[in-house]
């Protein structure tokens, strides 16, 4: 099979506020999987690739926050203009995706005074 490169020149940013306390480098980067070739990762910084119906989305996604006052801009690029609706469609299953609606506080809260300990 041979690979070719599509630009995605089309292209709109939004900033999505995660729940609180939202983590987003070990959200996003999971190093015990296996690299593949449609995403790539650098702290702070997610790029991957995506399909919706028929068409090939570009994703970014830059950490612009922190655990507690968490902020991510997401950038999606295409090909052709999308429509609301498309974007919309795009936007909730980048949500989903990762958990940004996820509530870990009473996980959080629970685990506060706990000291874990690693045997070496």
């Amino acid at each position: 099979m041979s690979k070719r490169a599509i630009a995605l020149d089309h292209e709109f940013t939004v900033e999505v506020k995660p729940k609180a306390p939202f983590n987003f480098d070990a959200t996003v980067h999971k190093p015990s999987h296996f690299p593949a070739p449609v995403e790539d990762y650098r702290e702070g910084v997610y790029w991957r690739t995506m399909r919706m119906d028929d068409k090939i989305i570009g994703l970014k996604m830059v950490d612009q926050g922190s655990v507690d006052s968490p902020s991510v801009s997401l950038t999606l690029y295409s090909k052709k203009l999308l429509s609301i609706s498309q974007k919309n469609e795009l936007l909730n299953e980048v949500r989903w995706r990762f958990d940004f609606d996820g509530d870990l506080s009473e996980f959080s809260e629970g685990f506060k005074q706990e000291r874990f300990w690693v045997l070496c």
